[in-house]
C-alpha cells in the first residue's frame, strides 16, 4: 500500500516520510480502541452445562455479575494457570502479557487503561423511508484499551495491539471461571471450554476509535489552513466544519456517514447507486443507448437513522513546526468504521477488533482516505462556482522576515501587504493621500517594498497551490 506521504524508515518515535522530493517527519499513533462483543456470545458457554436447572441458574448469577464487572480484576490473580493455558492453547501471545495482565490486576493499575462495561440492549426505532421498525438492540460488553495510558504505566511501546486483544480474551474466561467455581460448576475439560469461548471472543466488533497522526507537509501548515477553511460541506445534515481562525484549528463533526460510502465509489469512478440499475444512459463509445447492470454498480448500506445515531469528528491544526499538520480523529460506531477501514467501504461489513491489523498497520492511511472523502464532499470540490482562494500567508510570512530587525516592522510590513492588494492606481492614490511631499523617503521604502512583495507574490504563484498539493497527494499517490 502506497501512503500519500511515503514511509521511508521507521523507529519507535517517527516515521520518515518523502513526497516526490520533500522530505518531513510523521508520527501516527492509536490512542484508544473500543470493542463491542454481544453477550449471547459469552453466554453461549453455558451450553457445557449438562443440567438445565443448572444452567438456568448459572445464567441468573451471571445476569448479577453484569453490574459488578469491575470485580474481575480482582480475581485475576486466582487464575494466573488457567490463563497461561488458555494462552498457550487459543492465543499463542507472549507468555509475559498474561504475566502483565495479572499483575495489574493485582495492583489495580489494570482500570487506568483498560475498561469494561455492560451496555443494557433496548428497543430502537429504525426508520426506513416512510415505514418505521422497532427492534430490540443486543446487549452488549464493552472493552476500551486506552493505548496513551497503557505505554505511560507499562513503559511497553510496542505490541501493544496483542495486549488488547489478550486482555478481552483474559477478561472473559475470569468472568466465567470465577462465575463456574462460585456456583460449583465443575467443567471436566477446559480445554473445549477455552476452544468454545476463543471463538466467541473472536467475534468482538469495533465501535470506536481515537487516532493522532502528524503529517510533514514539506510546505506552509498556515496556507493550507487559510484554503482549507474555505470548505463548505455541501450538505449541512452530513457535516459541520468550525474554523478558529486565531489559533488556526479546523473541527469537522460528521453528524451522517453515509456520505463516506459514496465518496469512496467516487473515487473509485463508479458514480452509479442500486436505484440506477436498469437506467438507460448515453455513452461516448456506443451509438445506443445502455442498460446500467448490477454489475456496474458499488452496493452499499444506507440507513439515516443509523448514520446520524453517532457523531464522529476531526480537528486538523498546526504542528510543532510552521511545516506540519497533525490531525485528530475521534470515530463512534462501528458504521463510520466500517466505511474507512474495510475495503468494501460498506457500514455493514464490520471490523473485528481481533483482526483489526489486517485492515490497517498504522493509522495514517485511514486518516489520508478519510480528509479526501471529506473535501469530495464540499462544494469546493472541482468546481468553478466555489474556487479555492490561494492564500498569500506563506509569502507574506517570508516578507515580514525580511524586515527583522528593523524599527517599527509591524507598521512597514502591515502598510505594504495591504497596499500589495490594490491595483497600481490605487497604490499610488492612496500613497500620495495620506504621505505629503515632504516624505519621499517614506514613499521611496513602500514603492520598494511592494516591488519586492510583487515579485515573491509572482515567484510563489507558479508554484501549485498548497491545497492543489494536499489533495493531490492524497489521491495520486494512494491506494485504498
Amino acid at each position: 500500500m502506497e501512503y500519500p506521504l511515503r514511509t521511508l524508515i521507521k523507529s519507535s518515535d517517527w516515521l520518515h516520510i518523502e513526497e516526490d522530493d520533500i522530505e518531513g517527519n510523521y508520527n501516527s499513533i492509536i490512542e484508544e480502541t473500543s470493542c463491542c462483543l454481544n453477550l449471547g456470545n459469552i453466554t453461549h458457554t453455558f451450553t457445557l452445562i449438562q443440567d438445565k436447572e443448572r444452567r438456568k441458574t448459572v445464567s441468573e448469577s451471571f445476569r448479577e455479575r453484569l453490574s459488578h464487572l469491575n470485580d474481575v480484576f480482582f480475581e485475576a490473580g486466582l487464575y494466573e494457570e488457567q490463563l497461561q493455558q488458555y494462552n498457550d492453547v487459543c492465543l499463542n501471545a507472549q507468555r509475559a502479557i498474561v504475566t502483565q495482565f495479572v499483575n495489574d490486576c493485582r495492583n489495580g493499575t489494570i482500570t487506568n487503561y483498560f475498561h469494561v462495561q455492560y451496555n443494557t440492549g433496548k428497543i430502537r426505532t429504525f426508520k426506513n423511508g416512510i415505514s418505521e421498525q422497532k427492534k430490540t438492540v443486543g446487549k452488549n460488553i464493552i472493552f476500551t484499551f486506552n493505548n496513551e495510558r497503557f505505554i505511560s504505566l507499562t513503559g511497553i511501546t510496542t505490541g501493544w495491539d496483542e495486549y488488547a486483544t489478550a486482555y478481552r480474551h483474559f477478561f472473559c474466561l475470569v468472568l466465567i471461571l470465577s462465575l463456574f467455581e462460585q456456583l460449583d460448576i465443575n467443567i471436566s475439560n477446559l480445554r473445549i471450554l477455552y476452544f468454545s469461548l476463543n471463538q466467541k471472543v473472536k467475534l468482538a466488533v469495533l465501535s470506536g476509535m481515537k487516532v493522532n497522526c502528524m503529517f510533514g507537509l514539506g510546505g506552509s501548515y498556515g496556507s493550507l489552513f487559510e484554503e482549507l477553511s474555505q470548505l463548505i460541506p455541501s450538505n449541512k445534515r452530513e457535516m459541520n466544519i468550525k474554523i478558529d481562525k486565531e489559533h488556526q484549528i479546523m473541527d469537522i463533526t460528521i453528524k451522517n456517514s453515509g456520505f463516506l460510502s459514496k465518496a469512496y465509489s467516487a473515487y473509485l469512478n463508479c458514480p452509479w447507486d442500486e436505484k440506477d440499475i436498469g437506467r438507460k444512459i448515453p455513452l461516448a463509445r456506443l451509438n445506443e443507448l445502455y442498460t446500467i447492470k448490477s454489475s456496474d454498480v458499488r452496493v452499499y448500506d444506507y440507513n439515516d437513522f443509523l448514520d446520524s445515531k453517532d457523531i464522529s469528528t476531526i480537528r486538523i491544526m498546526r504542528g510543532n513546526t510552521p511545516d506540519t499538520m497533525v490531525v485528530r480523529v475521534e470515530l463512534t460506531g462501528m458504521r463510520i468504521i466500517s466505511r474507512l477501514v474495510k475495503v468494501s467501504a460498506n457500514a455493514t461489513d464490520k471490523v473485528q477488533a481481533d483482526r483489526l491489523f489486517e485492515s490497517f498497520a498504522v493509522p495514517d492511511d485511514m486518516i489520508a482516505c478519510l480528509l479526501w472523502r471529506i473535501i469530495w464532499r464540499t462544494k469546493q470540490w472541482n468546481s468553478e462556482k466555489f474556487p479555492i482562494e490561494r492564500s498569500l500567508f506563506n509569502v507574506y510570512s517570508q516578507f515580514i522576515q525580511e524586515y527583522e530587525g528593523s524599527r517599527n516592522i509591524a507598521k512597514q510590513t502591515a502598510v505594504i501587504i495591504l497596499l500589495s492588494q490594490k491595483n497600481d492606481e490605487e497604490r499610488e492614490r492612496l500613497i500620495n493621500k495620506y504621505f505629503d511631499k515632504n516624505a519621499s523617503k517614506q514613499k521611496a521604502e513602500i514603492r520598494a517594498g511592494l516591488k519586492k512583495l510583487d515579485e515573491m507574490i509572482e515567484k510563489d504563484c507558479k508554484e501549485k497551490a498548497e491545497f492543489t498539493k494536499f489533495t493531490g497527494g492524497l489521491i495520486n499517490n494512494y491506494v485504498w
